[in-house]
């Protein structure tokens, strides 16, 4: 997938599940989407300092970094990309501009519209 400027769109996706991870990974390169993966916090915020990242796909809850702290360092990195938060309970997440959140179990189908709608309202 690219984004209007013809570059190809990058998504973060962090996620401590290891086969829950693969699945997205495979479903959002399927889509076109260069993705690169984290199985924590910490580790997602180390690639978005140091790559090109358009959208944090993240679960609530993961080893280290919380997912509050999460968003807020990436979004200080990274003040157009958008961020979707998946959670299969909610959590407890602070009210947040600019953020998506896409309830678990989800389908393939839901998580590219939440990705597509993502990407639409950051105008990538």
């Amino acid at each position: 997938m690219c984004s209007k400027e013809g570059k190809q769109i990058s998504i973060l996706v962090a996620e401590d599940h290891p086969p829950l991870l693969e699945h997205i990974a495979a479903v959002l390169n399927k889509a076109g989407y260069n993705v690169m993966t984290a199985a924590s916090g910490d580790e997602a915020l180390r690639i978005a300092s140091e790559s090109t990242v358009d959208l944090l796909l993240t679960d609530i809850r993961m080893p280290g970094l919380s997912a509050n702290s999460l968003i807020d360092q990436f979004q200080a990195l990274s003040r157009n990309s958008g961020v979707v938060i998946m959670s299969g309970d909610g959590g407890t997440l602070k009210p947040q501009d600019r953020v998506q959140f896409l309830q678990k179990p989800f389908t393939s189908k839901s998580l590219l519209a939440a990705i597509t709608q993502t990407l639409k309202d950051r105008s990538l």
